[in-house]
């Protein structure tokens, strides 16, 4: 009788750099304004991103500029998701994107 074997578990896939930086401003989307020392803390457990963090709010900025607003404080330049006109970036950004605001928003 032919031995029968259970089918391979499906690695769940890690977030990017990217995607951990919309989670973690969809769990606290309370707080308006980001640096991205912000994403350099250890506290964040799975959604640390480090050092990379400001070319990744560059990169994701450049990629989706009607996703957020920036604005200069001192020699930073803070960032914001615009939770407020959703409407109008929604569709442009990508599907993974927007499987993490579905799976990391929190409605009030």
């Amino acid at each position: 009788m032919p031995e029968i074997k259970a089918p391979a578990v499906i690695p769940t896939k890690k977030l990017t750099q990217q995607q951990k930086i919309v989670a973690t401003m969809c769990l606290n989307k309370n707080k308006d304004w980001w640096l991205p020392s912000d994403f350099m803390k250890v506290g964040l457990g799975d959604l640390f991103v480090g050092y990379e963090a400001s070319a990744r709010l560059s990169e994701l900025q450049t990629e989706n500029f009607e996703m957020f607003e920036s604005r200069r404080n001192g020699r930073f330049l803070e960032r914001r998701l615009c939770f407020d006109t959703a409407e109008l970036w929604w569709s442009g950004i990508s599907r993974d994107l927007q499987a993490v605001i579905k799976k990391y928003y929190i409605k009030d």
